[in-house]
């Protein structure tokens, strides 16, 4: 795919501030010149379906949906793509990640991914992370409990 735009992607654990950052400059440039995008979502009935069951197939299909179905179209319109979270997340996803169909698939898959521009890794100690997430939490996010 030709794309005119830039694809920057931010990894880290979760509570790292990825979102928070990448929110901000979103809000900072223009909104015709910027999208920000979230890989883990849990917005529609397909996302929460796939967060019950966590094989990494599922989440395999996912991006590759996500990534031409959404980002694609972004970047040949020559947007800024602020990714949070990638196929990087899912490469690492313990313990799926080392199971032999799981490498496999993501072997298959390989050419349907994009490389970014730009990796952003964000690092923060665990306990700062864990304060943040039982601070931005609410009580209603099982996941991290």
């Amino acid at each position: 795919m030709a794309r005119r735009g830039l694809f920057v992607v931010a990894e880290g654990i979760d509570g790292a501030g990825k979102s928070s950052v990448l929110r901000a400059v979103a809000a900072s440039l223009s909104k015709d010149k910027v999208v920000y995008h979230q890989f883990f979502r849990r917005n529609t009935a397909w996302d929460r379906f796939i967060q019950a069951r966590t094989s990494s197939w599922f989440y395999f299909f996912e991006c590759v949906r996500q990534t031409w179905v959404e980002i694609c179209p972004a970047l040949r319109q020559g947007k800024i793509v602020l990714q949070d979270r990638y196929i990087q997340t899912i490469d690492t996803y313990a313990p799926e990640a080392k199971r032999w169909r799981n490498r496999a698939l993501r072997w298959l898959l390989a050419p349907f991914f994009l490389q970014p521009d730009f990796f952003v890794w964000f690092q923060v100690e665990p306990c700062v992370a864990i304060e943040r997430l039982r601070t931005h939490s609410n009580g209603n996010d099982r996941y991290h409990q």
